[in-house]
């Protein structure tokens, strides 16, 4: 049996997103929400009626993904990352797609996969020259220059549709 649970709240401007252990929406849900509910009524008139433009959830001719909504997490989520190798993916679909680099290091790589809490595991440190190298075999990163990684044009490609479902 499956323990994770997937929630998205939106109440104008303010948007909460969470993925994980169920038993925190069992528990912790309800006191969430009337945080928030407090929080919005406090500071309605300060925050934007609508989310900047930026944020939107769409798709350029290009197939660029237009958002900056998406964490390493929820990139891991989406590509349902299992081991080292899939959130280095993940890291560096962040990197490349939402931060807007053409390439990135080894600590930039690793900075991103430790943000994504629910799926970063410390032994993904210890195993991720391996994991890096085995990606660069496997032509899904290139290496553009010493220290300097990029991810290859079909992974890009395949991990901007995947990432826009």
């Amino acid at each position: 049996m499956d323990n994770t649970a997937k929630i998205r709240v939106k109440l104008g401007a303010l948007e909460f997103e969470y993925q994980g252990a169920a038993a925190f929406l069992e528990d912790d849900l309800v006191a969430l929400m009337r945080k928030l509910i407090e929080f919005y009524v406090e500071h309605k008139a300060e925050l934007p009626t609508e989310a900047p433009p930026s944020q939107t959830n769409s798709q350029g001719p290009a197939g660029n993904i237009e958002t900056s909504e998406y964490s390493t997490d929820t990139i891991a989520s989406k590509l349902d990352a299992k081991n080292g190798s899939d959130m280095v993916i993940a890291a560096a679909a962040n990197l490349t797609l939402i931060q807007k680099k053409s390439t990135f290091t080894r600590q930039e790589i690793l900075n991103e996969m430790k943000s994504a809490k629910t799926y970063y595991r410390a032994s993904m440190s210890s195993n991720l020259t391996r994991a890096i190298d085995n990606l660069i075999k496997a032509k899904r990163i290139n290496r553009s220059s010493k220290g300097e990684f990029a991810l290859s044009a079909s992974e890009k490609s395949n991990l901007e549709a995947k990432i826009a479902q």
